[in-house]
C-alpha cells in the first residue's frame, strides 16, 4: 500500500470539512490516507450529494467489491453498538464478529478502541483515520490504518459507521 499524500485527495477535504488523524503513533502526518482509502473516500463523496452524512441506502456494494472483505459496518442503537456485518479479511483478524455487541469481544483493549473511534466521528460528524499497532504469529509490529465514515438513514443523523481497515507492513 501506498501512503498519498493530502494534496492528492486535497477536493475530498473540502468536501468533509477535513478528515482528523485520530490515533497517531507511527508517523502518519495530518492528512495522509492510504491510496485505496483514498479512492474509496472519493466514491462515499460522489454518493454523498448535499446531504450532511452520507446516506447508507446510497451505498451500493457493486460498486465497492474490491474494498468488502476489509468493510466492517457497525450499527448504533440507543443502547448498544454491534458489528452489522464484517468482511472476510476482517473475520480472519477477528474471528467472526458480525452480529456481536462490541461489548462482547473477547478483546476489551479492541472494544474501547472501536468505541472511541465511534465517540470521535460522533463529535466530529466527519470521516476519521486511525493507525493502529497489530501482532500476527507470522509477523508482527504491522500496522491497520482505518478510514471510518458515518453513515445516515435520513443524510443527517449518524446510525452507522463504515470502517474500511488496510494492513500496513
Amino acid at each position: 500500500m501506498n501512503i498519498t499524500a493530502p494534496s492528492d485527495f486535497s477536493h475530498l477535504w473540502d468536501t468533509f470539512e477535513a478528515v482528523d488523524i485520530f490515533y497517531d503513533d507511527y508517523g502518519l502526518e495530518r492528512g495522509h490516507i492510504i491510496e485505496a482509502q483514498g479512492q474509496f473516500l472519493e466514491y462515499i463523496s460522489e454518493i454523498k450529494n448535499s446531504n450532511a452524512i452520507p446516506q447508507r441506502s446510497h451505498v451500493n456494494p457493486l460498486k465497492i467489491v474490491s474494498f468488502l472483505p476489509r468493510i466492517m459496518m457497525l450499527d448504533q442503537s440507543a443502547d448498544e453498538i454491534s458489528v452489522r456485518l464484517s468482511g472476510t479479511a476482517i473475520d480472519r483478524l477477528y474471528g467472526n464478529i458480525t452480529g456481536n455487541n462490541i461489548d462482547n469481544l473477547n478483546d476489551d483493549d479492541l472494544s474501547k478502541y472501536w468505541k472511541s473511534c465511534v465517540d470521535k466521528v460522533m463529535q466530529t460528524r466527519k470521516p476519521i483515520v486511525t493507525r493502529s499497532k497489530i501482532n500476527f504469529i507470522q509477523k508482527s509490529d504491522c500496522s491497520i490504518t482505518t478510514l471510518i465514515i458515518p453513515l445516515s438513514s435520513d443524510g443527517e443523523n449518524i446510525s452507522q459507521f463504515l470502517f474500511l481497515f488496510d494492513l500496513i507492513d
